[in-house]
């Protein structure tokens, strides 16, 4: 969770600083639509889930 409401470049700039492999998001389209967005940081990827499918990300960390 980033501290401050600031531009998601620079959330993303304190996650990869960190070494944090996947970023969540959930934005106001992303509750609207009842999805969040996976974010890997190391390839740039993006997936995105329906929030009752949370399941499939779990696993796909465990593998």
């Amino acid at each position: 969770l980033y501290p401050d409401p600031v531009k998601v470049a620079k959330q993303f700039k304190y996650a990869d600083k960190r070494g944090i492999p996947f970023v969540i998001l959930i934005g106001a389209d992303e509750l609207r639509e009842g999805q969040f967005t996976v974010k890997d940081m190391k390839s740039g990827h993006q997936q995105t889930y329906a929030m009752e499918d949370w399941e499939a990300f779990a696993t796909r960390l465990n593998s």
